[in-house]
């Protein structure tokens, strides 16, 4: 069974091989690191006083912006130096790597992170224990908590983090939520957090977050548990409902079934784990007073980046102007999702893989398990907050600028690696391969073939997985076959996939849009020795 070509782990375009004499080298070096540690003082200085309330951290965000992102590079080098001397497995995965020689040879500070690996799950995490993750290869006896997610063999991977790093990750997330929720008519709040619970990491930090707003009330994704919950509060609250954006449509789709009246209500929701169109945003939002979406992989960091007034306008603009989507985004298939991040705690760059640009993240926090230079494989880039004023500029779009943040933007358009989110869970290339060739060894007069992973907006505004697949028999019965195949599949080998079947159906309704052999989106197979597999779903597909 043949699958969709792989990716290998991206690498850093290389400057220009300029050696700066060894003198000119460490002053230009030195500058720079000293700047940035003066400004690396002041910013975490301000986040531990201003930053704890939300009018302080709207003050950052407005006029500190500048200031974080030179404190990001020096604190993205000293978590990387740490790292170094503190992470045996980080050590070996930079064995010979000489950053400083680098950094004093081109004359900058950026340097030193270009000549770090670019490190991934494959080639980081499954090729080290956990504790050898650790800082010095242990892993503490108490104040540590485990989450986990599951890989495409469905195998769970298990991450670490320290009781101080997720306070921190909780209070920062509360005040990011506390500052969104500004304009809300009530003073009380309840949070319904609908995320999946158990060991996932998402359900687990938003409730240690969003508690510190209100009440909470931990539902999981079950609309009736949420509905339920609003009707013993009563309506003289602001209720926030955490959830994956499937879900929060669920929620007012199951409430008009059930005679629940939710208009008089202040519904404000909050979203992550996949994407969300515009058209669904929209859609909600006649019942919701705003939506928000998050960004952050469980392999990474929870609460990576988020949301705001300025982000929501942006992509709706872009939405509706092509040439000013062009240029933000260059020739993306799919609208990206777009958000706002600190850099002083996040320092992200951009390094092109064989499917194009994807984002590279290092953790300044003080991580339990660091992450330096490490890769979700997510497809993207970033966006300096002037350069994007002076394109709605040049394009005629008109964004909000009052109490609006002046951070980074990163856009992000899904997995380069081919990898599908949906409903929590992730559709990885291999799963599909195996389920279909299982199939094929069962049911030999189907004539499966290649097949290629996608997205594709319903009619509703909702997303939902495509499989193309290749078969000498196009026909609804063997589309139901494939479905059916990839669905026993996901849900006996993949947790994500179960605990997402099991609270909702609708996670395994896959689009399966069976074609006879190169035809279709596998037209460029045709005369080719070597097959290409597309990895999108154009809107003219859908």
């Amino acid at each position: 069974m043949e699958t969709a070509v792989r990716h290998p782990r991206p690498t850093s375009t290389p400057a220009p091989a300029v050696v700066m004499p060894p003198v000119v080298g460490a002053v230009r070096v030195g500058a720079s690191l000293l700047a940035g540690l003066l400004a690396l003082a002041v910013v975490r200085g301000a986040a531990l006083t201003l930053g704890r309330r939300p009018a302080g951290l709207l003050f950052l965000g407005r006029h500190g912006g500048r200031a974080a992102q030179r404190a990001g590079l020096v604190a993205a080098v000293l978590t990387a130096a740490r790292a170094r001397r503190r992470v045996p497995a980080y050590w070996a995965a930079t064995a010979g790597v000489r950053p400083w020689r680098a950094a004093l040879g081109a004359g900058r500070l950026s340097a030193y992170l270009d000549a770090l690996p670019v490190l991934d799950k494959r080639g980081y995490i499954d090729a080290h224990p956990l504790e050898r993750r650790c800082l010095d290869g242990r892993l503490p006896e108490r104040g540590v908590e485990v989450d986990e997610s599951s890989g495409s063999s469905g195998r769970p991977y298990q991450w670490v983090r320290s009781r101080q790093e997720l306070d921190e990750v909780e209070r920062s997330l509360a005040v990011q939520a506390a500052l969104q929720l500004a304009p809300r008519r009530h003073r009380r709040v309840v949070v319904l957090n609908c995320f999946s619970m158990g060991a996932w990491a998402t359900g687990q930090s938003v409730s240690g977050a969003l508690r510190h707003l209100g009440v909470l009330k931990a539902c999981g994704p079950d609309a009736d548990t949420a509905l339920a919950a609003i009707d013993l509060v009563g309506p003289d609250v602001c209720y926030v409902v955490c959830g994956y954006p499937p879900f929060l449509d669920t929620l007012v789709r199951t409430a008009a079934d059930r005679g629940v009246d939710l208009s008089g209500l202040e519904l404000w929701g909050f979203v992550g784990g996949e994407g969300m169109t515009e058209v669904l945003r929209t859609r909600l939002e006649r019942t919701f007073h705003r939506v928000f979406s998050a960004y952050g992989a469980s392999d990474l960091d929870i609460g990576v980046a988020g949301e705001c007034e300025l982000t929501v306008a942006l992509r709706r603009a872009a939405a509706g102007n092509p040439a000013f989507a062009e240029a933000l985004f260059g020739r993306a298939h799919r609208l990206p999702m777009v958000f706002c991040y600190d850099p002083s705690t996040y320092h992200v760059e951009t390094v092109t893989g064989t499917d194009g640009d994807e984002l590279v993240v290092t953790v300044t926090r003080r991580l339990l398990s660091p992450r330096v230079r490490y890769a979700v494989h997510d497809a993207g880039g970033t966006l300096e907050h002037e350069a994007v004023r002076r394109l709605a500029r040049e394009h005629g779009v008109v964004l909000p600028t009052r109490d609006q943040p002046r951070l980074p933007l990163l856009f992000v358009s899904g997995r380069a690696d081919s990898t599908v989110s949906h409903m929590g869970a992730n559709l990885y290339p291999e799963d599909v391969d195996t389920a279909l060739g299982l199939l094929a060894t069962d049911e030999p007069g189907l004539g499966l073939g290649a097949f290629c992973l996608g997205l594709a907006d319903t009619d509703d505004g909702a997303t939902v997985p495509v499989v193309h697949v290749e078969t000498t028999d196009p026909s609804a019965a063997t589309a139901d076959t494939v479905r059916a195949a990839l669905a026993g599949w996901l849900v006996a080998h993949n947790r994500d996939w179960a605990a997402a079947a099991e609270e909702d159906r609708r996670a395994l309704a896959f689009d399966v849009r069976p074609v006879p052999p190169g035809t279709g989106v596998f037209a460029a197979n045709a005369g080719r020795i070597k097959r290409r597999y597309v990895t999108h779903t154009t809107d003219e597909e859908s």
